[in-house]
């Protein structure tokens, strides 16, 4: 019920997380119901069970679910498991199965193989209205050394820049209240000539025109969702001050 009064609202629920062992209707009957109404069909699903037994997650995929996950499930396996769930859901909707044993494999092979990535001590403030999209930039922010505050709309992000010495801030275009070109108009009159702190759009539409829009409101540069992690080192590697310098993290290190 809830589900479909978020659709018919116009605020969709992108991901549901279900536990399998629920009264009159359990984890799995309730997966073939959201899948079989088509205006719900596209929600992602992730399985949380207390009970897993072989050949389970097969037919759990077969049910629609896109993760499973047994308990109990720590904070970072979930937060990892929702990245996934999300990336693919974008990106390839026929991927396999996310499991526990696919998120440690690929850690292992994130942290062992990757190269070394640069690690930036600095102060960033993320502007975003969507609480997974803040979840996901506050985390990749964070496992690039980055301290990372988060305004859940333009408003906010105004009253904080005042308050708090921002080196960067990455700021979503579509915001409830204040949007990202408003705010970084109301930033940049705010500053004068005396400060220029640098602002990147967060955009879902990187589209022709886009990045003359963000840059005639005032903005320096533009990354476009999904949020990847090598888009936001690249976009602090151009844009922070001269004075902000990353070192480079072995692999030993970004595994803190």
């Amino acid at each position: 019920a809830l589900l479909r009064a978020a659709h018919s609202a116009g605020d969709p629920f992108h991901i549901a997380i279900l536990d399998q062992q629920m009264p009159t209707m359990d984890g799995e009957q309730l997966a073939r119901t959201i899948k079989a109404d088509a205006q719900l069909k596209n929600t992602a699903l992730v399985l949380l069970t207390s009970v897993g037994n072989r050949g389970d997650a097969a037919r759990m995929r077969e049910a629609g679910f896109s993760a499973y996950l047994t308990k109990p499930a720590r904070e970072s396996q979930l937060l990892n498991a929702l990245m996934t769930v999300w990336d693919n859901q974008r990106r390839a909707p026929s991927a396999p199965l996310v499991t526990r044993h696919s998120l440690a494999q690929g850690r292992a092979m994130v942290f062992s193989d990757e190269p070394t990535q640069p690690i930036f001590r600095t102060r960033v403030l993320v502007v975003e209205d969507n609480a997974v999209n803040q979840m996901v930039a506050a985390r990749l922010l964070e496992k690039l050394g980055c301290r990372v505050d988060v305004a859940a709309n333009g408003r906010e992000a105004v009253e904080m820049v005042g308050l708090l010495p921002y080196d960067a801030i990455f700021m979503d275009c579509q915001m409830p209240e204040m949007d990202g070109f408003e705010a970084t108009r109301e930033i940049r009159r705010r500053e004068g000539s005396s400060v220029h702190r640098p602002i990147i759009a967060i955009t879902a539409n990187a589209m022709q025109g886009d990045r003359e829009r963000c840059l005639g409101a005032g903005m320096d540069d533009y990354v476009s969702k999904p949020i990847r992690k090598a888009d936001l080192t690249e976009a602090l590697k151009r844009h922070l001050p001269k004075n902000v310098k990353p070192i480079e993290a072995t692999a030993e290190l970004e595994k803190l």
